[in-house]
């Protein structure tokens, strides 16, 4: 893995997925990026030579700054503040990448700690607030695998490319080779939020007091009552006249509803905020991150 910075005034560190691997006169290529077209890792292999400190892959030359027992660092010509630092890599064979799908865990970065869910087979939700300042923040995962190394591969994140290693107690940590090494600790959450009390029909307070949001379609009336059915497997909303039908299900840690619309197009994010006997509170986003309104429901009494 291997890290791009610029030994000057600003600073700038960027991670580049990256991997070399050396062998006779070849070296294979790895790219860990990703997109929604092509989800296979793209390896490429090349010639390489080594003349006069200079390493030349193919059409791309560097210098060699120095290569230690665990790194090397090259510089790009004509710019010797651009440095490359390539780490090496430890081989380790690590769980399969079931240990995310389906599940949650606490990240902890020194004395700094948010929360990630993955909530099916290839998105993650950032359900904490400390990283990414929302806890609406998704993004694409994955899992790469080249030899006996695993990559976790968030592909909306910055720095989202970490090796998998064991820790001592057996555990399971992000390391990152291409950010400084950062190392990042994952604890599975087992805790889950009791929501019963969830079900059944909801509308919205209709105090003045509380700011709801006037939807684009706003007809005029200063307070549109939206109504919420919540029901085991399907959720209706109706607000203005205007009906909408979603399929939803709970997250890992049932703080959260994941709300697909039943024709398939939209996907909305309901963070259970508290629920009572009679009152309900909800955030509402969506996969992207978008502002957060929050609703204040009463439980409708026939």
């Amino acid at each position: 893995g291997a890290r791009s910075t610029y030994d000057d005034a600003s600073g700038f560190v960027s991670p580049l997925p990256m991997l070399l691997d050396f062998s006779g006169d070849s070296v294979n290529e790895i790219s860990m990026e990703r997109n929604e077209q092509d989800r296979i890792a793209n390896t490429q292999t090349f010639k390489y030579t080594i003349k006069q400190k200079k390493l030349t892959i193919d059409s791309w030359t560097t210098v060699i700054k120095d290569i230690t027992p665990d790194s090397l660092i090259l510089n790009q010509p004509g710019n010797r503040n651009h440095t490359f630092v390539f780490k090496k890599a430890e081989t380790f064979p690590s769980s399969d990448d079931h240990i995310f799908d389906h599940h949650a865990y606490a990240l902890i970065i020194g004395s700094i700690g948010d929360t990630i869910d993955f909530i099916n087979d290839s998105t993650a939700l950032s359900i904490g607030q400390n990283f990414y300042g929302t806890w609406s923040r998704s993004t694409k995962w994955d899992v790469a695998e080249y030899k006996q190394m695993r990559f976790l591969i968030l592909e909306n994140m910055e720095t989202g490319y970490f090796l998998l290693k064991e820790m001592p107690d057996h555990s399971i940590c992000l390391f990152s080779p291409f950010h400084n090494g950062m190392i990042i600790q994952c604890h599975p959450i087992t805790i889950k939020r009791d929501t019963s009390g969830l079900a059944g029909r909801w509308e919205t307070l209709t105090n003045p007091d509380y700011d709801i949001i006037k939807p684009p379609y706003f007809d005029g009336n200063p307070n549109p009552v939206l109504t919420i059915n919540i029901s085991q497997n399907n959720i209706e909303t109706e607000k203005s006249d205007i009906r909408k039908k979603y399929i939803w299900e709970l997250n890992s840690t049932n703080e959260f509803m994941i709300l697909t619309s039943d024709d398939g197009s939209r996907q909305e994010i309901w963070k259970i905020m508290q629920i009572g006997n009679d009152e309900l509170i909800l955030g509402q986003t969506d996969l992207n991150g978008s502002s957060v309104n929050e609703i204040h429901l009463m439980r409708e009494v026939k």
